[in-house]
Parts: C-alpha cells; sequence; structure tokens
C-alpha cells in the first residue's frame, strides 16, 4: 500500500510535509523530509513559494520513481534537478552508499515515535542564528563547567561552539518532543580522511558534540543517536569512530565503554589523560 499525505507543518497551510508508506527509492527523499518542511529558513512569502515548487518536484520524483520504476538518479533528473550532485545540495539528503542502507537508516531515525528529528549540515546553522543559539545554550547548560576547569580546552566559549557546529563540514542531527517541540538534544559529526603518511590513511567519524538534556537523560536518546552515528559511519566506510570527553566526566565515560563498547584510544598523550580522554570504536 502507498499513499502520498500533504500535512500542515504551521498555522500556515503552505507549510508542508510530505510522507509516504511507500518503502521503495522514495526513501531517499522522505529521509529529509522533515527537516526540510518544517525548516525555520522559509520564512518569508517567497521561500515559501520556493518550498511549494520543491514539494510539486519531489511529487513528480515520487511518481517517475512509483509508477514508472525509474532508477532514482534518473528520475531526479526527469523532476527537474540538474542532477544527482544538485538534488543532493538542494534536499540536504544524507547519502549512503546503498539503497538498502539509505532504507535502513530512515528506519532507525523512525524508531523512537515520540520524537521528530532533522538532519542540519553546518552551514545552515549560520542562516538560522535561533537554532543555532538553542544548540550553544544547550551545550552551555551541560558542558560550561567542564570547559571552566580544563588546562587544554577551556574555558568555555559560545561563539568557538557555535563555529564548531556551523563549520562547512559538520553535520548536525536534532531530536525534539513531538509533543511540546522541546529540544532534547543533539549529535554533531564530521567525517574525515587522516592522513598518517604516504603510504598509509584512514577515513575518520568524528562525534564532536553529543547533548541530552538533563531531563531527557538516562532514557537512551544518547544511544539512539550514537547508533544512528555508528550505521553512517559503517555504510560510508569509516575506519573508526573517535570522541574525546573530559576526564572529570566519569558518567560519559562509563556510558561509551560499557554501554557502547568504546576504548581508551592507543595514541592518547599521557600529559593530556588527567585533562580529556580521547575514546574510539574500530569499524569492522
Amino acid at each position: 500500500m502507498s499513499s502520498i499525505e500533504i500535512e500542515s507543518s504551521s498555522a500556515d497551510a503552505e507549510y508542508v510535509i510530505v510522507n509516504t508508506e511507500d518503502r521503495g527509492k522514495f526513501e531517499k527523499m522522505v529521509l529529509i523530509s522533515k527537516k526540510l518542511y518544517s525548516s525555520d529558513i522559509f520564512k518569508n512569502k517567497a521561500d515559501r513559494t520556493k518550498r511549494r515548487k520543491l514539494v510539486f518536484r519531489l511529487r513528480i520524483l515520487f511518481d517517475q520513481c512509483k509508477f514508472k520504476n525509474e532508477e532514482f538518479e534518473g528520475a531526479v533528473i526527469k523532476s527537474g534537478w540538474k542532477d544527482f550532485k544538485q538534488w543532493l545540495q538542494e534536499t540536504n539528503a544524507m547519502k549512503l552508499e546503498s539503497d538498502k542502507d539509505q532504507i535502513k537508516l530512515y528506519e532507525m531515525m523512525n524508531n523512537r515515535k515520540e520524537i521528530n528529528w532533522s538532519f542540519i549540515i553546518g552551514p545552515e546553522l549560520n542562516e538560522n542564528n535561533k537554532l543555532l543559539k538553542e544548540l550553544v545554550d544547550l551545550t552551555s547548560k551541560l558542558m560550561k563547567e567542564y570547559y571552566d576547569e580544563s588546562k587544554h580546552l577551556g574555558p568555555w566559549n559560545s561563539d568557538k561552539m557555535g563555529k564548531e557546529l556551523s563549520d562547512k563540514d559538520s553535520h548536525c542531527i536534532i531530536i525534539r518532543n513531538n509533543i511540546n517541540n522541546e529540544l532534547i538534544g543533539y549529535v554533531c559529526f564530521r567525517t574525515e580522511l587522516n592522513v598518517i603518511n604516504l603510504e598509509e590513511d584512514f577515513l575518520e567519524f568524528y562525534v564532536y558534540e553529543l547533548m541530552i538534556d538533563s531531563k531527557y537523560q538516562r532514557q537512551r536518546y544518547g544511544e539512539y543517536l550514537m547508533n544512528i552515528c555508528e550505521f553512517i559511519a559503517e555504510s560510508k566506510e569509516c575506519d573508526y569512530i573517535e570522541l574525546t570527553v573530559f576526564a572529570s566526566n566519569i558518567p560519559a565515560i562509563k556510558f561509551y565503554r560499557k554501554q557502547l563498547d568504546y576504548d581508551f584510544d592507543k595514541n592518547e598523550l599521557d600529559d593530556y589523560k588527567s585533562d580529556y580522554r580521547i575514546l574510539t570504536k574500530i569499524l569492522s
């Protein structure tokens, strides 16, 4: 059974989300619809016009894939995009290596029915100061004390954190309570090539921040986001996942080591271990 459902995401009926029960090639589009059509970026008349045009093109794309069994990348071009790369840039999709992985990611993202999720790339946060401030404020609330006590990473600097989150290579997954839209938390990550020498390099998946508001902690939201990160990293064939934790943040260290099977990185420098620890998970 397949259908297209158009629903309002605000009082303005022009603000719509495209959903479908179909589990075929249209999943790549559905994956990003929640983020795109609920975004504060579309806040004036010109942007709403852009939104309506995009919705129309997405519906054409769905029909191409559903009724004509069109290859997805070919259908993208026939639906008005110059090429598949432009579609990815315009819709901000997280492209994985296979359709199977893309569908699996979508299913994982929707595994928690009580939340709304969104994918945001770093530069997009520069266009949404309200959201960027919300993420920085949550990080400050949870981590300012640790930064201020850190010899090597402190003191806390809101501007520096904002630049990290909005970096051109950053990706954020943001989760909210779907009843009151309250921010639950977010994870920020990048995929980076770590070059050791001319003959040796590794593809690194680096988790820069994992923040869950204190009122939502111990409800497995951190595990939910980290499992998604691990799946994305494996799909992109990264060699390992790496992250940094303040040495005094014992609950976080226990969370990563006991619940998620991370180990202390073998290349840690002794001079920094009293300040922060580097945790790594090798991917098969």
